[in-house]
């Protein structure tokens, strides 16, 4: 951290230099010293200030702005370095995965992540190509199995029905969490036997929510629209 205590500027040294000189005159002082030109000062302190260097330093802003300009050598527009560490983890699945009926099946090999300190929050979003005449759901699993349907994500599953044919199944969770490595499973469920193709999975950590701190956005009653958003 820079010192905080007082160092002589350019302007000091110059005019002590020049102090100098008239005190070296002696009796003729100012008028020998007037013989001197600006050039010759100059070049003089340019020396002084130049052996003087090494010693010389800037201190760190001590006024009401120190927060917002100074204090941004270790904050980002007065954010911590956190804030901007995103990290995200990827997986797909090419082959086809069956989905024995009415169970709960990992769909694709366990994606871990590593969030780092300060950072709140996992975001996870994904799709699934299913076949099975009858509905089906897909959801993420953090830090836990398929078979747990006691979770949030597993209450907040997205569903499809895919009558005969394939219908895609979309779904985003987003979760908070504390800092280091988490494992992340995508699991799906159909009502008879089916399979599951085409699936990939994207997780990635989120630093604050919508208030810039460890909060998601409050839920919300639907509005008479359906929109949770609207005026209650």
């Amino acid at each position: 951290m820079p010192s905080t205590q007082n160092r002589p500027s350019r302007a000091v040294v110059v005019t002590a230099v020049v102090a100098l000189l008239l005190g070296a005159f002696g009796s003729r002082g100012a008028a020998d010293a007037a013989a001197l030109s600006k050039a010759s000062v100059k070049k003089i302190a340019t020396k002084v200030v130049t052996k003087a260097a090494p010693s010389l330093s800037v201190a760190h802003a001590s006024t009401a702005d120190s927060a917002t300009t100074a204090g941004n050598a270790t904050n980002l527009n007065g954010q911590p370095a956190a804030v901007y560490l995103d990290r995200v983890a990827y997986a797909t699945n090419l082959s086809s995965v069956a989905l024995p009926p009415a169970s709960n099946t990992e769909v694709l090999a366990p994606l871990p992540i590593t969030v780092p300190a300060g950072v709140g929050f996992l975001t996870a979003f994904g799709t699934a190509s299913i076949i099975g005449d009858a509905p089906a759901s897909a959801w993420v699993a953090i830090d836990t199995t398929c078979a747990d349907q006691a979770t949030t994500a597993y209450m907040n599953r997205s569903f499809v029905d895919p009558g005969t044919g394939e219908t895609p199944i979309s779904f985003n969770f987003a979760s908070a969490v504390t800092a280091g490595l988490h494992t992340v499973r995508l699991c799906a469920r159909n009502g008879v036997a089916g399979n599951a193709r085409g699936i990939n999975l994207t997780v990635q950590t989120v630093a604050t929510g919508h208030l810039g701190t460890s909060q998601l956005r409050p839920s919300a009653t639907p509005g008479a629209d359906g929109d949770p958003d609207a005026p209650q």
